[in-house]
This record gives structure tokens, sequence and C-alpha cells, in this order.
């Protein structure tokens, strides 16, 4: 396998044991988080589907052989990834290197079942290329990159910067995120993205201060309805928000953003309003997962 195509299958590292290779994958997510400076943060997150209590039961005797060798995945996962990051480097020219390496396995459970989750984690330094005020992306991927079926790529950019070019055309574009799907292969040295510093305000900020704009109408709407008695409005407000965190504890500390608007019937806007006030106050995390959010309490 070549060493640029490398960083897409460091996945099956540790679940290759006897206990676990045969469970059914049903997405792995690939999440690269492209700072100013040039580093990039990447998360690889597996799923496998615990379709019964067997499964579950061999899924967490690995968890719990896992925590026990966890310095040795570690630092397995380090020596691949130097290696990567060497053939990275001579490939561009660029010095890197790799910090804050972590793997950890886990079991979640969710409203559309049971699955065995594996993260890896760590900083590659020297990612992106960086001029002045632009960034580059792609000539640390010499030979492209790779994304089976069911499997999702998204690159985060920083806030103030604007895409210039982007290759090949990704699948969705979000507030300073691309997403390509799987089965795609790349080309050489792609994603190729550039990205330069804007001087105003590009359309991703726009939509940003507009939906912030809807999301504070709608604050202040429920807000300001709920002085127009005692007992009114407001009390019915802080029953929506205790209905979303019961919801959210009855489904195991997490539900998809559609799940909770199907479950309470509430509208889209709604939601969104009721999520913001939990999410300012501390009390949940809004995650990117894919076309969707996963809302999970603290």
């Amino acid at each position: 396998m070549n060493r640029g195509a490398a960083i897409l299958f460091i996945g099956i590292l540790l679940v290759t044991t006897a206990s676990a290779q045969y469970l059914p994958e049903v997405g792995t997510t690939y999440l690269v988080d492209v700072q100013g400076g040039g580093t990039a943060s990447w998360t690889i997150e597996q799923r496998y589907q615990l379709e019964s209590q067997e499964e579950i039961m061999v899924f967490e005797d690995y968890v719990l052989e896992f925590q026990d060798n966890r310095s040795d995945h570690i630092e397995e996962f380090k020596e691949e990834m130097e290696d990567t990051l060497e053939a990275a480097s001579s490939a561009s020219g660029r010095p890197m290197s790799g910090s804050a390496y972590t793997v950890y396995i886990k079991t979640e459970h969710t409203p559309t079942g049971v699955y065995g989750v594996v993260v890896y984690r760590f900083d590659w330094e020297g990612f992106a290329n960086t001029s002045g005020n632009s960034i580059i992306v792609g000539d640390a991927l010499p030979d492209g990159l790779f994304l089976s079926q069911d499997y999702t790529l998204i690159i985060n950019y920083p806030l103030k910067y604007d895409v210039v070019k982007v290759s090949p055309e990704p699948d969705q574009r979000n507030s300073y995120s691309l997403i390509w799907y799987g089965m795609r292969a790349f080309s050489p040295e792609e994603p190729h993205i550039e990205l330069k510093a804007g001087g105003g305000l590009s359309f991703q900020v726009l939509l940003f201060i507009l939906g912030g704009l809807i999301v504070a109408v709608a604050y202040y709407y429920i807000h300001h309805r709920s002085h127009r008695g005692p007992g009114g409005e407001s009390d019915r407000i802080e029953s929506d928000e205790d209905r979303v965190l019961h919801l959210l504890e009855e489904a195991g500390r997490e539900l998809y953003q559609s799940e909770i608007v199907r479950q309470t019937e509430f509208s889209k806007s709604k939601v969104s309003a009721i999520i913001k006030l939990l999410k300012e106050d501390g009390r949940i995390q809004k995650i990117r997962k894919g076309r969707e959010n996963i809302i999970r309490l603290k």
C-alpha cells in the first residue's frame, strides 16, 4: 500500500484480532482540522455494529484487552504514522512531524443500535503548505487517498479563510467544511485545496451570520413572549428544554438532531433554538457527523 493512502487504512491496526475482525463495519469518518499555521489535527473514527448480545460481549472483552495494552497500541499507531510522515515530508520537501498521538475504544448505545467505536487522533505538523495569507493542502498526499464505501472525509479549514480552489469538487460544503463520501479514489496530491485569508466577508461567513440572526430572533421572540404573564410561555419553554434533556438521557446521552425533531414533533427551527440555549448553558455538545448533527449530553 502506498504511503499516501495508508492514512485512510490505519483503522485496521486495532480491530484485527480474532475476537473482533468479523464484526460488520458500518462506517469510518476521517476528520481533518487544518489550522492557520499548517498543522492539521486528524481524528479517525471507525464504527462497528454490534447486532447481538454475543457481539456486544465480544467487543466489550476486546475493550478490556485494549485497556491493558493501550500504550502498545498507541506506540504501534505512532510508528505507522511516522513512516507516513517521513514519506510525505520527502515528497513535499517540507519538514513534518507528529504529536499528541492517542487511541481509544468504547461501546456506544444509540437509538439506532449498539456500536463498537475505535478512535485515533494525532496532530500532523506541516501537513499544509503556508505562504503569506495562503494555505495549500494536498502535497502531503503524493499518492492521493482512497475512500471505501460508507467512508467519509471531512476537512475543516480556519475561520476568515476562503476556498480559492478545490479539486475534486466536494460532495457537500458546510461552513468552513468540505466533505467527500466514498467510494472514491483521489488523484495524486488530492484533495487539493487552496485557501486565502479573506479581505471581507466570505459567502460562508454571511451564511453563518444569517444563521446566527435567525437563532437570535427566535431566542428574542421566545423570551419576549415569556414576559406576557406568569406561568405561561416561560414555563413551557423551560419544559421544552427539559424534554430534550430527558430524551437524551433515555437514549444513552446522545441523539441525532433530526431524531429529536421527530420525537418531540417540534419544528426544526424550534429545536435549533433550544439546542443553542442548552449549548450556551454548557449542558450539551453539538457534533457534526456526516450530513447530520449529533447532540450529546456533557
